[in-house]
């Protein structure tokens, strides 16, 4: 077993090589695009030395061809090393044509994930007998290391230069030009100021109870799973998965899931047609409580690889639990624990997280106004580690207007964009929130005083409803 060699793919590395010596201005930034570790994917030295001088050369702006590669490795002192010019012939007749560089590549990036893959397992046995730390704690190092096998095709590793930089500017650019560089939350007017949902982005939704956080994050799910066919999953630490499945079905019919009794044929059949959407929708859920940082990110790690999730929601941060030892000892140190966790998650598996939060008992005292992010229950590193804070709260203390909104069962709700990292925030958009079905749509907008409020760039907004 020792005296076998690593896998690779020397046909299909000379091959690609071939492709970016046949026409490099194409192949060669191809080729950076699909892999993460440049000419190190090769596992011949010979071509990881050719491969480095096709890209430098490339990226110096010189010409590339026979002659010139074979001229430049001269000059540096590898030209005997890689087989001379004769194998640099060989390379470059052994390629029919330039178009056949993905296949060339996917043979490559296989090969280099077996022998990644076969480096994680090593290290994993090695450190196994050396381990120090608690059994999780190792299981989940463990199943990162595994899982970052997978990277090997998504960018160059964390090392951007400038050429990389300036293709991820207008890659998010014309995105926006296109009018959305994120995922949609179903409501345009909050799309238009966030530009959807992005990948590597924490989005907090707090609000007081019995406001409609939950119905929020389960509307948006909903939306993305059932009218955009989206991987969507699922973390409720808060109601059981039947509830919630009760929930989103009632919500997409707009029924009342408490009188049940009261229900005419139309409303089941209503009940039935969302049923079955639901069947064929790409969501999934996790229903185990008690779950802490760690089980989060293993749960999104396993929801990524076997389901191919585009968002995570979790219900909600508080119910999550940290890892630290003083945890049950320290809340607030327990809630930044997991609001990082969450962060690091985001980055690691660049989708957005969507995760709802409580706001402090301080607010209470503010009913009727915009709350603030000082508001955040228990920790202010929520604040700090989101890239987007979302508030809800109810514009009015008019006991009547409460009592009768209670009583049709429709309220209106005041969505706060409080923070946005990469924009202006301070804005106000009106949601009609339907208590009876748990759901939220937009308010009709029938004055000039309904439509979203911005404030001017840099002053404060104010506190009044």
């Amino acid at each position: 077993m020792t005296d076998r060699l690593p896998p690779h793919a020397i046909d299909a590395e000379r091959g690609v090589l071939g492709c970016m010596m046949l026409d490099p201005m194409r192949c060669i930034p191809d080729f950076l695009r699909r892999v993460v570790a440049g000419p190190g994917a090769f596992y011949d030295i010979r071509h990881q030395v050719i491969g480095s001088t096709l890209v430098t050369m490339y990226d110096n702006g010189l010409s590339v061809d026979l002659i010139t590669v074979q001229q430049r490795l001269r000059d540096e002192g590898q030209i005997a090393a890689i087989g001379g010019l004769p194998y640099l012939i060989e390379i470059t007749e052994s390629v029919p044509s330039a178009a056949n560089l993905p296949h060339y590549v996917g043979q490559v990036l296989e090969k280099l994930k077996l022998r990644k893959l076969l480096d994680a397992c090593t290290t994993i046995t090695a450190e196994l007998w050396t381990r120090t730390d608690e059994i999780d704690a190792f299981v989940d190092q463990a199943e990162a290391r595994v899982h970052s096998v997978r990277d090997t095709t998504t960018g160059r590793n964390e090392l951007f230069g400038g050429r990389e930089l300036a293709n991820l500017a207008i890659e998010q650019l014309e995105s926006a030009q296109e009018g959305m560089s994120g995922l949609p939350s179903g409501w345009d007017d909050l799309d238009r100021h966030l530009q959807g949902f992005r990948g590597g982005e924490v989005i907090v939704v707090a609000a007081r109870p019995s406001t409609g956080k939950t119905a929020w994050l389960m509307n948006v799910a909903r939306f993305l799973a059932f009218e955009r066919q989206i991987e969507v999953g699922i973390f409720t630490l808060e109601n059981s998965p039947k509830s919630v499945a009760t929930r989103i079905i009632c919500s997409d019919a707009r029924l009342n899931a408490r009188k049940v009794t009261d229900w005419t044929q139309d409303d089941w059949d209503a009940a039935n047609e969302s049923t079955a959407r639901m069947v064929q929708a790409p969501i999934f859920l996790d229903g185990a409580s008690g779950l802490n940082i760690r089980d989060i990110r293993a749960g999104v790690r396993r929801m990524v690889r076997e389901h191919g999730i585009k968002v995570v929601f979790v219900d909600y941060l508080q119910l999550v639990a940290g890892i630290g030892k003083r945890g049950s000892d320290n809340r607030q140190s327990e809630v930044s624990e997991v609001s990082r966790g969450l962060k690091a998650l985001a980055k690691e598996i660049n989708i957005p997280v969507i995760v709802a939060s409580q706001l402090n008992r301080e607010s209470e005292k503010n009913a009727g106004l915009r709350p603030k992010l000082s508001e955040l229950r228990e920790s202010g590193s929520i604040e700090q580690d989101a890239d987007v804070v979302l508030m809800l709260y109810r514009p009015t203390t008019d006991a009547t207007v409460l009592e009768d909104e209670d009583i049709k069962g429709t309220c209106k709700v005041k969505m706060l964009l409080a923070k946005q990292r990469d924009g202006i925030s301070g804005i106000d958009i009106n949601l009609a929130f339907n208590k009876f079905h748990q759901r939220m749509d937009l308010w009709p907008k029938v004055s000039p005083s309904d439509n979203p409020t911005v404030p001017q760039p840099g002053l404060p907004y104010p506190d009044e409803g």
